[in-house]
């Protein structure tokens, strides 16, 4: 067992296990995780969370996994795939290049997936102008069909190709019983329901780390806005303005099983 089981969180005293997603919440969650399940000692920065977590509290740690996952609590949350795209998107495209260019994970990852993007239309990487979300979105079909013909190998020797960020949630989630599979646009009702399994009084999460939009903004055609254009807005619009009927239908090609499996609605204009 590796990825993504080794991003799994593991809490002893209430013997839960908490499953983490990129985009949902993730930072708050792994944060409230710590402080109030775990009682990590210290306060923790935000770029440093995943790494202690997994550090301190990865499932992989313990002798017997399966012992845990069989009798331990299981809960994760999981958003609207297109919500947490698009979050992902302005997340690592936009608001990462213009405020903090210098983080690690973008240098390394992101900027790599800008320049393959940028191949791929046989052009000369602009990571100033960046890239625009139909063309972030065509990436991910095309890694995601990559994906398929390698899997359907009599020996596959690649699983996983997505980036975590963007990667379905049905992946990290698969080949494990869940107790508590919540909607992230349900958070109170699974925090009490959490609250209720383990018996503990546990406080509600604070969401920090959030990608703001603004749902009153109206604009045209965002999807092929380069990502430098939306850059100058000081909150971009929500992720339905993103959306136009060849983007949905590429997009749910990727996630149809996180629409199916978690009860969303694949069009929410």
């Amino acid at each position: 067992m590796t990825w993504p089981y080794d991003t799994y969180l593991v809490d002893h005293t209430h013997k839960v296990v908490y499953a983490p997603i990129h985009k949902v919440a993730s930072i708050s969650l792994t944060n409230w995780f710590l402080k109030h399940l775990v009682k990590h000692p210290d306060q923790v920065p935000v770029l440093q969370l995943n790494d202690v977590a997994r550090k301190n509290y990865s499932l992989l740690n313990e002798n017997d996994v399966q012992e845990v996952l069989a009798n331990y609590f299981k809960f994760a949350f999981v958003r609207h795939p297109f919500s947490r795209l698009v979050s992902g998107y302005l997340f690592w495209f936009v608001r990462v290049p213009r405020d903090t260019p210098d983080n690690p994970y973008y240098l390394v990852h992101i900027k790599r997936m800008i320049t393959e993007i940028y191949q791929s239309y046989g052009m000369t990487p602009n990571f100033e102008k960046g890239i625009t979300f139909r063309q972030f979105v065509e990436f991910l079909y095309r890694i995601q069909c990559i994906e398929f013909v390698l899997r359907t190998n009599p020996k596959p020797e690649i699983k996983n190709l997505l980036d975590p960020h963007f990667c379905p949630q049905h992946r990290i989630l698969q080949g494990v019983n869940f107790d508590l599979i919540c909607q992230l646009e349900k958070i109170e009702e699974g925090i009490a329901a959490i609250r209720e399994s383990i018996s503990a009084d546990i406080p509600n999460p604070l969401h920090s780390n959030k990608t703001k939009t603004d749902p009153g903004v109206i604009t045209n055609n965002c999807w092929d806005q380069y990502s430098s254009e939306l850059q100058k807005m000081d909150i971009p619009p929500s992720y339905e303005a993103f959306l136009n009927t060849d983007i949905i239908i590429v997009a749910v090609k990727i996630y149809y099983e996180d629409f199916v499996l978690y009860g969303y609605e694949i069009d929410p204009r």
